[in-house]
């Protein structure tokens, strides 16, 4: 890697730390309880809404984006 790689994957790293931190404390405060004790089908439960939430948002981006052009 070269010196601008290292330095995206710098920004990069910072950003999602941020991101991450501020995420699992909603999380916690909105579940309570540590997360490793849920149990595994909350978890996939859980896992499987967040991926669709996911979907949600990258579709309407994607037609926002195509709406633009």
């Amino acid at each position: 890697m070269d010196d601008r790689q290292r330095e995206h994957r710098g920004k990069i790293m910072q950003k999602a730390s941020v991101l991450l931190h501020k995420k699992y404390e909603a999380g916690a405060i909105q579940h309570g309880g540590v997360l490793s004790d849920k149990s595994k089908e909350w978890l996939l439960d859980s896992a499987i809404e967040e991926a669709l939430d996911q979907l949600v948002y990258l579709l309407t981006l994607k037609d926002v984006m195509e709406g633009e052009k």
